[in-house]
């Protein structure tokens, strides 16, 4: 015990004083480091949620050394589903059901016509595919030039 009383205790206390200072630094840097780190993982999550709902096909690649050159990241490979034209035979049983459906109901426009002619149809025809039978009868069907939006059978 005789030789702490030889110990002067004005240098410990500013190097006490010097290691709380970087400690509180660190304490500060962590801080920041951990909230970087949520937002960054919060990121991942949503980018994670969208590629699930997606046919996407990621290769990753390891962490490269140090050293090396970064590999790169093989691109997305995105399925896309191939669709078969439509048969004129089709094509024709899509024209009878919505000349059915003008007989039936009068003039309309296509979003009201759409569920009527998948109804008798029994296949779910999407916007685009309606006014591609609409486009392609024009002998049998016509927009009214005064009436925006809606169509009818051709009067003669």
């Amino acid at each position: 015990m005789d030789e702490m009383r030889f110990i002067d205790p004005e240098p410990v206390q500013v190097m006490r004083a010097q290691e709380e200072a970087e400690a509180e630094t660190l304490r500060v840097e962590i801080a920041r480091l951990s909230e970087l780190l949520s937002v960054r993982e919060a990121r991942i999550a949503v980018l994670d949620e969208v590629l699930s709902r997606c046919k996407v096909e990621v290769v990753l690649t390891p962490d490269p050394l140090p050293d090396a050159l970064p590999e790169p990241i093989a691109s997305p490979v995105l399925e896309l589903e191939s669709r078969q034209r439509t048969t004129a035979s089709g094509m024709a049983e899509r024209r009878e059901a919505v000349e059915a459906m003008f007989e039936k109901h009068g003039d309309m426009t296509p979003r009201d016509l759409l569920p009527l002619v998948n109804e008798v149809l029994g296949e779910d025809l999407v916007a685009h595919q309606l006014r591609a039978v609409l486009r392609k009868f024009k002998p049998l069907f016509e927009s009214r030039k005064d009436q925006h939006g809606i169509w009818g059978l051709v009067t003669n």
